[in-house]
């Protein structure tokens, strides 16, 4: 599920790689921790901004710019496999718990609609 918004995260790292930006592709399912309703999940904050410290602060500090996919989460018993990753259909996305725990002056989201 969600694979065009993984890729599609994948060609944009990729384009600002080539204008010698540091960034680097991360897939949501490392981020957003949901409840169980599976195709109306609801995001976990605590648990949530905890996996934002793990994984996306370090790049942060690296200097690197992650490109993180939305509305992808994986449940707090595990994270599933790609196949079976059930999106977070109901607000907030995935840049809430990023940008709330970042405390950043700026975010930067791309839609499609």
């Amino acid at each position: 599920m969600a694979m065009g918004e993984r890729f599609i995260t994948r060609i944009v790292a990729y384009a600002a790689r080539a204008f010698q930006l540091n960034c680097i592709a991360v897939d949501a399912i490392h981020l957003l921790i949901t409840d169980e309703r599976y195709s109306n999940a609801r995001p976990i904050f605590n648990l949530s901004q905890q996996s934002v410290e793990q994984n996306l602060l370090p790049l942060l500090q690296r200097q690197i710019i992650p490109i993180v996919t939305g509305y992808i989460g994986a449940t707090q018993k595990a994270t599933p496999p790609p196949w079976a990753v059930a999106a977070a259909t109901t607000p907030p996305p995935t840049s809430a718990p990023c940008s709330r725990q970042m405390k950043s002056g700026s975010l930067l989201m791309l839609t499609g609609s």
